[in-house]
């Protein structure tokens, strides 16, 4: 979250909610909210960054929706639910290009993707949606036909029926089938 916060002080106008960690009543304790919070006073923009804490999944498609775009910076991600979900709630995605997020996105398309340790990079593609109503609104409707098209549970399972069928090309029901058996 540091660039982001770093962004954040580079674009006047931008309010930063980050959810995540402990409960909010417990974030005073955790070392990395106070970390954020020290770095947000450093940059000048405290009064612009807030920690919520913990969101309950249930309760994510609703902060989703709050947001003009979601950013997500980790430097390692195997999953991208989380800009799944935001794709599919039609809200622009910002990501660090790393592992599912390079799935998970196409980049200028569903989505942009940002190099790891790149600011710069990130403001301007915030100032590119910011600036341009048009491009934030194509990047969520393409995101969600993407998010909605490749991970609903339905096409989940088709997948990985798939992945199956070819990791086991000689399996047929319970038999086991060689290429010399008739």
């Amino acid at each position: 979250m540091d660039a982001v916060i770093k962004a954040v002080a580079v674009l006047p106008d931008v309010e930063l909610i980050i959810p995540g960690g402990p409960p909010g009543c417990e974030l005073d304790d955790y070392d990395e909210a106070q970390r954020l919070n020290r770095l947000a006073v450093e940059h000048g923009v405290a009064n612009r960054v807030q920690l919520v804490g913990h969101v309950a999944h249930a309760a994510m498609p609703a902060l989703l929706r709050t947001a003009d775009v979601v950013i997500c910076t980790p430097w390692y991600e195997p999953f991208a639910v989380l800009p799944v979900e935001a794709m599919a709630c039609g809200i622009p995605v910002i990501a660090h290009g790393v592992d599912g997020h390079d799935d998970a996105i196409v980049d200028g398309v569903t989505g942009m993707l940002v190099p790891h340790g790149s600011p710069l990079r990130l403001v301007d593609c915030l100032r590119e949606i910011f600036d341009h109503p048009s491009v934030a609104e194509g990047l969520g409707a393409s995101g969600r036909d993407r998010a909605v098209a490749r991970y609903s549970w339905d096409q989940i399972a088709i997948e990985t029926e798939r992945a199956y069928m070819r990791a086991t090309p000689n399996v047929v029901g319970d038999r086991h089938v060689s290429a010399g058996q008739h």
